[in-house]
């Protein structure tokens, strides 16, 4: 039993006439008695006995029709379900960002697209670490993210679009007051707070330490770098971060990074092989050319 045997099944109960239903299914007459007789034999009952040049329904028929046009009326409200879905998502991008972008530059890179595109496509915004985003990513909860680079570049693709500075935190205290910049020596002398495991800052600073031969004193961590800042102002450490509102705290001393990578790129990161709807795509073409002016830098 197939979809068209019941629309068949159907349109044939309602016009009671093989040639006239086949002209209106667009079907040869043959193909539409074939269709039928495998019906009825597949359901073990007559479905329809002739009356003159006509066929009406038996008394199994009839009853069976019941049922095959509610299963009809409700695959097609289904159909309409899924196109009022889709219409929704192709007007929906749902974008996760790292907590660094959270206070000043998503609000601004949106802004901006709705000013100069004239768009209506809504936005659902999530913050969270590169690790989770990748994760949503995959699960289809996220179209596109922005975070650190991400390690699998076979599963998921990306685009550097923001450069942010990386700097020290430092406690305000008097002991810091008169720092302007720390070096990598300097800073693996004191306690550390560090990004947690599932961070993109955690590899980014533990590689600038490796890449210099340094250890550092990990005292404590956090996810969010505004957490870690207020864990610096507590004078539990000093912390490598990206320069953000997050961090610049009254009660928390930044001071240079003295390293020649004393930054990280924000990427642009999307699932291969994963189907992106035209705002989507746009959005994205968007945000590279955005990437590019003086403002996003």
């Amino acid at each position: 039993m197939n979809l068209n045997q019941l629309i068949y099944f159907a349109s044939l109960a309602q016009l009671q006439h093989v040639t006239r239903a086949s002209e209106k299914l667009n079907i040869a007459q043959p193909s539409l008695s074939k269709a039928i007789a495998n019906l009825e034999q597949e359901l073990g009952v007559d479905l329809f006995e002739k009356q003159g040049r006509n066929v009406v329904l038996t008394r199994q028929g009839k009853l069976y029709l019941d049922y095959v046009e509610k299963a009809l009326e409700s695959l097609e409200e289904g159909r309409s379900a899924l196109q009022r879905m889709q219409t929704e998502l192709d007007q929906r991008i749902d974008i996760g960002f790292v907590s660094s972008l959270q206070a000043r530059m998503m609000p601004q890179l949106l802004a901006d697209y709705r000013k100069t595109t004239g768009s209506q496509t809504r936005f659902a915004c999530y913050e969270g670490t590169t690790v989770t985003l990748l994760e949503q990513l995959e699960e289809g909860t996220l179209d596109l993210a922005l975070g650190s680079e991400p390690q699998d570049s076979v599963r998921f693709g990306s685009d550097p679009v923001f450069r942010q500075e990386l700097v020290v935190l430092t406690p305000k205290t008097p002991r810091w007051q008169a720092v302007s910049s720390l070096s990598l020596e300097q800073i693996a002398a004191q306690p550390l707070i560090l990004h947690t495991r599932n961070t993109g800052m955690r590899k980014i600073v533990l590689d600038l330490f490796d890449e210099a031969g340094l250890k550092p004193n990990v005292a404590e961590e956090a996810t969010e770098e505004s957490m870690i800042a207020s864990l610096v102002a507590m004078e539990l450490g000093v912390a490598v971060v990206s320069l953000s509102p997050a961090v610049q705290l009254p009660t928390v001393h930044i001071v240079k990074l003295d390293h020649p990578k004393n930054y990280r790129y924000i990427h642009l990161i999307y699932l291969r092989h994963h189907y992106l709807s035209p705002a989507v795509r746009h959005f994205q073409n968007y945000v590279l050319k955005w990437a590019k002016t003086s403002s996003a830098r």
